[in-house]
């Protein structure tokens, strides 16, 4: 009952201030000029309200005085609440070892190599507080990898600052295998005229001289260097890089797109310098030699233990006997990635077979090379001796655990796929890149029953002249990728498949065929795209310019 009437009260002093009922209602909002009489009716008027405004101003003051009192008298429970409740925290009652494994998982999983990024982990879990930093420091397995980079130019004092970061860094891992990024480049470059190699300098040989404390427990070695500090890590470097599992190799000066031009004595004498290196890693099993040569192309005779190395990769281009080479002295090899130029064409009768039963993943590309006995590109019997030569190397490669398999063909024109020889039928992944014809896709697609995902980049070369064949991933290929209502008991090609890519070649001056539907039309791409939804399979279709 006392709640309605306050409400009517309260109502009643609601419509008593409004304008409504004022008697210069009809006034208010108009350009109405008051007379002296108005103006005196007016002002007493507004006596009322103006007492009852200040009334209703000191009260707010008096409760807004006393809102803040509670506001802050809430502030003070809440901290002291909180400040309790955190030492009721789970977290604090994890064993320090748990929380060891908790920041392992917390490592960043994009980055191959550790990185000094106080917003990252391991940084970043020194900075929350004491028993997190204590715990972390305490931690080897976070502490046992790490990028380091030496950019051109840095003071000594930066330079010291540097070093003193990361030996503490590593210094931290305890006795656990490092893995260690080291790039830089001491080398001159000019705008106008090519790199001119120079004597490494201070910084990088006193950033060497820091590393090489630590090289005795070097598991996984990335260089990134230039020839001339490359020689001086070699110079530095200790007899034996005892547990050294696994080596990537890089060219800074070939990286980084600078011109150089040494002499052949010179060169040879880098490359040597390398030859030497490997030879003081007696347990390498994985070497990736990316933009980096050696003299003479003489990679067959490096001084690796080739029979225990399960990981080759090397961009640079061998030729087909040295790669035959390679792979009969490596039967523990699992991954392989290698480029072969075809310059004479002749076909391996008496090469004997290579047993690599261990090797799960194989990219191959084949580069056939402008030399003066090919130049007649387009003669039949050159392209099918080229062709002869590519599947002879397949046929000697055998697999039984193959389950990725990247194959990438210039400038040679294919009749038939050159690795069907080869067991694919446990393969899950297939990548091509060649020239395909509509036959050849059908013949991958029998040969591949458990495919899982598959790249296609349908070349259209022009050294191989005009192809003027249909697309080869045909309408009738894709309804039978996905189940259809029309025959929805038909067996499914490729019946795993997750992920298909395909890109067409109709941005090629010779890709106007006659009766070829257009690969990359909005209309097909959409029916396409409908065909194949199927699970969690994703799909794309796109086009490929030649001079992409």
């Amino acid at each position: 009952m006392l709640d309605v009437s306050c409400s009517r009260i309260y109502n009643s002093q609601f419509e008593l201030w409004h304008t409504s009922r004022s008697p210069f209602a009809s006034l208010i909002g108009t350009n109405h000029v008051p007379t002296l009489s108005e103006l005196n009716q007016l002002e007493s008027l507004l006596v009322f309200p103006y007492k009852e405004h200040h009334r209703l101003t000191t009260e707010i003051r008096h409760v807004q005085t006393i809102l803040n009192g509670l506001i802050h008298e809430q502030q003070l429970i809440e901290k002291y609440i909180e400040a309790h409740k955190s030492l009721m925290s789970p977290v604090r009652r994890l064993p320090s070892e748990t929380l060891s494994e908790i920041f392992k998982w917390c490592l960043p999983n994009d980055l191959p190599y550790a990185v000094r990024n106080p917003s990252q982990a391991p940084l970043i879990f020194t900075t929350i507080c004491r028993a997190w930093r204590r715990t972390a420091i305490n931690t080897p397995g976070l502490w046992n990898s790490l990028h380091v980079y030496l950019p051109p130019h840095l003071s000594g004092a930066t330079c010291s600052r540097r070093i003193n970061g990361f030996t503490t860094w590593l210094k931290r891992s305890g006795s656990l295998p490092l893995s260690i990024s080291f790039h830089g480049s001491t080398t001159i470059t000019l705008d106008t005229t090519p790199s001119i190699p120079c004597c490494p300098d201070e910084n990088m040989e006193m950033v060497i001289n820091s590393l090489m404390k630590f090289s005795d427990r070097f598991g996984e070695l990335f260089l990134s260097l230039s020839s001339v500090d490359f020689s001086a890590f070699y110079r530095l470097s200790p007899p034996r890089f005892p547990i050294l599992r696994s080596l990537q190799i890089r060219d800074e000066d070939f990286h980084r797109g600078k011109i150089r031009n040494l002499e052949p004595e010179v060169e040879q004498m880098h490359s040597s310098y390398f030859t030497a290196l490997l030879s003081r890693m007696p347990v390498l099993r994985e070497l990736q030699m990316r933009k980096f040569t050696v003299a003479d192309d003489r990679y067959s005779s490096l001084p690796c233990n080739w029979e225990h190395v399960t990981r080759l990769e090397i961009t640079a281009t061998l030729g087909p006997d040295q790669v035959i080479t390679i792979l009969s002295s490596t039967p523990k090899m699992e991954s392989i990635t290698l480029s072969i130029g075809l310059s004479t064409p002749h076909v391996f009768h008496d090469l004997r077979v290579v047993e690599l039963n261990n090797l799960v993943e194989m990219k191959l590309t084949f580069l056939r090379l402008f030399t003066q006995v090919s130049m007649t590109m387009h003669r039949p019997d050159v392209i099918s001796a080229f062709e002869a030569e590519i599947t002879s190397i397949f046929d000697c490669i055998q697999c039984t655990a193959l389950y990725s398999l990247s194959f990438l063909c210039h400038h040679v024109l294919l009749s038939r796929l050159p690795f069907i020889g080869l067991p694919l039928h446990a393969l899950e992944t297939l990548e091509l890149t060649m020239p395909m014809t509509v036959e050849m896709m059908a013949e991958c697609i029998s040969k591949t029953p458990n495919l899982v995902n598959f790249q296609l980049t349908d070349l259209d070369d022009v050294s191989t002249g005009p192809q003027l064949h249909a697309d080869p991933l045909q309408e009738s290929y894709l309804q039978r990728l996905t189940p259809s209502s029309n025959s929805p008991t038909a067996p499914l090609w490729w019946p795993k498949l997750q992920n298909i890519r395909v890109l067409s070649r109709l941005m090629s001056p010779y890709a106007y065929r006659s009766g070829a539907t257009d690969f990359a039309s909005p209309q097909r791409r959409k029916g396409a795209e409908a065909k194949i939804e199927r699970g969690q399979m994703s799909f794309c279709m796109g086009i490929r310019s030649r001079f992409t």
